[in-house]
């Protein structure tokens, strides 16, 4: 399970910036007015990161996405990325490269805070237009 970790892990330290955010179960995400899911924290321990102690958020987007341990009490986090499908044109990329042999990949990219939390406790992110792919193994 360590290799799994791990790519997800240095895919998500080549491209989260550095925000600190307290995040509580009422936390509300947007991204171009659409909402997105806490899936969880990416912890640095062991192996699996170079930056160690630093807890950064995981969010997802679209229908049926759910944290896989929804979020009990506030959590204090020093990045946010979006985690996602790759597009069809980051495929195409991928194939050209000449590394890609058809294995299942996800993208990984990185959030910025655009406004701070509102009254709602509503967060308004923005891509920093840093992102990385890596090979999804499970």
């Amino acid at each position: 399970m360590g290799l799994v970790i791990q790519f997800q892990r240095r895919a998500i330290e080549k491209v989260f910036a550095r925000t600190h955010i307290t995040i509580t179960k009422e936390t509300e995400f947007r991204l171009n007015g659409h909402g997105l899911t806490f899936l969880g924290t990416s912890t640095g321990v062991g192996t699996c990161s170079d930056i160690h102690g630093i807890n950064i958020a995981v969010l997802g987007q679209g229908s049926g996405i759910r944290p896989a341990h929804p979020l009990t009490s506030p959590i204090d986090c020093l990045g946010l990325v979006l985690l996602r499908n790759l597009l069809p044109e980051e495929y195409e990329d991928q194939k050209k490269s000449g590394w890609y042999v058809g294995q299942s990949m996800l993208m990984i990219e990185g959030l910025k805070i655009k406004e701070e939390r509102s009254p709602n406790n509503s967060i308004n992110l923005k891509l920093s237009g840093r992102k990385s792919s890596y090979v999804h193994l499970v």
